[in-house]
């Protein structure tokens, strides 16, 4: 066994949807609601999405947060990425996005 560790798998959130870019898509989003529910503290959030593998982005625009995971292979790149809005700490809008870029 090669050892590829934690890095290669993905997170919990992200395993097993679709085969289908559409599906996928509808599916992760469904997850991601289900999963962490408004009112949520960010705090809480972004710990739990941290222990999965997703990065934080520290920009905001319009209190616009989100944490991604990535997967490169050559020469395209999967991502997943959860997508909230906040107010005083407490998560007021939230959903998923999942996407493949290419050359």
């Amino acid at each position: 066994m090669l050892g590829l560790g934690k890095w290669w798998r993905l997170p919990e959130l992200a395993a097993g949807l679709p085969a289908t870019v559409t599906e996928a898509r509808a599916a992760f989003d469904a997850r991601v609601r289900a999963r962490f529910a408004i009112g949520t503290t960010e705090a809480s959030l972004i710990s739990e999405l941290a222990g999965e593998g997703f990065k934080p982005s520290y920009w905001e625009a319009d209190d616009l947060h989100d944490a991604t995971f990535r997967r490169r292979r050559f020469p395209f790149a999967t991502l997943w990425s959860v997508r909230w809005r906040s107010e005083s700490g407490r998560i007021t809008e939230i959903w998923g996005v999942y996407g493949i870029r290419g050359p």
